[in-house]
């Protein structure tokens, strides 16, 4: 008998907090390099069927949403029988000159806050013309994926796209075999007149076992940070105990724009020094506080206090055995260090602080809080998404403030990839925003290679080149106060009378 499957509380509240103006979906971004072709061209059907044929990869390509009445109970993924893939891929071709500038404008279009809902939830671009970007080879194309993030979080969408590639440039490897995934039947009135009963009923029971794990350690970590960040060793103004207002804090239009910022993975790296113990992920919060500081500061709107983001995470174990599309994510908030002038002086603030929220998060328990999710009762999550969304923010930015901004980190594959032997030299994503969300810092890395991504409303950020810009700078000062240092530590260490022939 065919599956019946029933959204989970995180997917279905990803749903409740879509706007006219603001979707949660996102947009994948890959660009290929046609010269590792032997032809040198892949043509549109060449795509669109290497994509039928990896299209059962995961069941999400096939279903659709059907919704119970009033919200009463999460909705149901069920096979669209109606399915077909031209409905999905579109093919578009690049306005001229075919720049970098050009295609983060048609990105940032397609980027919609609408989907279909009538179909599955996903459409995807092939665009061709990308000919006049510096760091491109001529004749490139990019395939650009938008999913809803009620069917995918950003691990699990990575994982699904990575099923259209392949580990050489020779074509399909012998291990991606895909099977139809099953058909999903549509549940009948009754069936969902049973679920609503019995779920509505259950719910609140079950939220008794992850409310007991975590409350005890919500009171007592809580606690340990702010006795922490009121200590005198402390600057005052690094205490992050409030958010600042912020331009990103106001309620958003539907126009996006999108840039990206290249990186050497290895350069990234062996700028952590002088903090030991921080992360890459760490060192590039701290770049996004630097380049935060310099848009702020030109804008005149510096705020005293550090902007705070919030930052996903991923709640999937290490056994896998929490694996598949649906949402599997937590969330932690931290300071960014943008009140810090001194970039190594803000590595190190931002490797404590994030330090802190990870430790304050394990000691809550990240699965804890997904199953808390679970278990709300669908009708209050709908009352509670649409309320979020609606009366959360006004055009003043005055509603409370959790956060200034998100940064979500989405590791890629550290080997090369090819789509029917074209390289995949670049990958990221055009995140989704929300209102007192104005911008979103996607951090993806491949093959040696990391890329911030700012997305933003465009009516906040009406200049993401100096956006881009800022995000540089901060590079160049961590960077020169990086070699700055050595240099004076090797001075030191010379012998009095010694001299430097260089």
């Amino acid at each position: 008998m065919a599956e019946l499957k029933q959204l989970s509380g995180q997917d279905s509240t990803f749903l409740f907090l879509d706007t006219d103006r603001a979707s949660t979906g996102g947009t994948l971004i890959y660009i290929y390099d046609q010269s590792t072709i032997p032809s040198g061209k892949l043509r549109f059907k060449q795509i669109l069927s290497h994509i039928d044929s990896r299209i059962d990869s995961s069941p999400i390509f096939r279903q659709k949403l059907k919704r119970v009445p009033l919200n009463l109970d999460n909705p149901y993924w069920v096979t669209d029988k109606n399915f077909r893939l031209e409905n999905h891929v579109s093919h578009v071709a690049l306005p001229k000159p075919g720049d970098w500038r050009q295609f983060c404008i048609l990105a940032s279009r397609l980027t919609r806050p609408h989907f279909d809902m009538e179909r599955p939830l996903w459409e995807m671009y092939v665009i061709e013309g990308l000919d006049n970007v510096d760091w491109l080879p001529r004749g490139s194309f990019a395939i650009l994926t938008r999913l809803h993030h009620a069917a995918v979080d950003g691990t699990a969408a990575a994982e699904l796209t990575w099923a259209l590639h392949d580990l050489s440039p020779g074509g399909e490897n012998p291990e991606k075999k895909f099977a139809s995934p099953g058909e999903t039947r549509s549940p009948s009135n009754i069936e969902m007149a049973a679920r609503v009963w019995w779920n509505n009923t259950l719910s609140p029971l079950r939220l008794a076992r992850p409310l007991s794990h975590a409350l005890p350690a919500v009171g007592s970590k809580l606690l340990n940070i702010a006795a922490r960040n009121l200590s005198p060793r402390i600057e005052p103004q690094a205490a992050s105990s409030t958010v600042p207002d912020s331009r990103f804090n106001r309620r958003v239009s539907p126009h996006r724009v999108f840039n990206t910022a290249r990186f050497t993975l290895d350069d990234l790296k062996a700028l952590r020094k002088p903090a030991p113990g921080s992360t890459v992920n760490d060192l590039v919060v701290t770049l996004i506080g630097g380049a935060l500081r310099h848009y702020l500061d030109h804008h005149g709107e510096s705020p005293a206090q550090s902007l705070v983001s919030v930052m996903p995470v991923n709640t999937r174990d290490e056994t896998g055995n929490q694996s598949g599309a649906e949402n599997q994510i937590s969330l932690m908030a931290a300071a960014i260090g943008s009140q810090i002038d001194n970039p190594v002086d803000r590595l190190r603030f931002v490797h404590e602080q994030t330090s802190q929220s990870k430790t304050a998060l394990a000691g809550i328990g990240a699965r804890d809080l997904t199953d808390i999710n679970k278990h709300i009762p669908t009708a209050l999550l709908a009352a509670a998404g649409k309320m979020i969304s609606t009366v959360g923010f006004d055009s003043a930015g005055t509603g409370k403030r959790l956060f200034n901004m998100a940064i979500s980190n989405v590791p890629g594959p550290t080997q090369p990839l090819y789509l029917q032997g074209a390289k995949l030299k670049f990958w990221s994503i055009v995140g989704p925003l929300a209102d007192g969300m104005g911008i979103l810092f996607a951090v993806t890395s491949y093959n040696g290679e990391l890329f911030i991504s700012p997305t933003a409303c465009r009516d906040i950020v009406p200049d993401p080149d100096f956006m881009l810009e800022c995000i540089e700078r901060s590079y160049k000062e961590m960077s020169e106060s990086i070699t700055k240092k050595s240099a004076t530590r090797t001075a030191r260490k010379r012998r009095p009378g010694e001299r430097n022939n260089a």
